[in-house]
């Protein structure tokens, strides 16, 4: 595979896959709109997506 390919599938992968901040574990989820919140998927947090500053 084209090197490019290979980092346009990592940073799509990078940008699905979130940390809970309760329990700390990383859980794939669908790309929320802004605001919405995250349900993890092993403790059943409610959690928003933390900005990139």
């Amino acid at each position: 595979m084209n090197p490019h390919w290979i980092n346009l599938i990592y940073q799509a992968v990078k940008k699905s896959v979130k940390r809970c901040p309760h329990c700390g574990k990383r859980g794939t989820y669908a790309k929320k709109r802004p605001g919405q919140f995250y349900i993890c998927k092993h403790c059943r947090h409610r959690f928003k997506e933390r900005d990139a500053a």
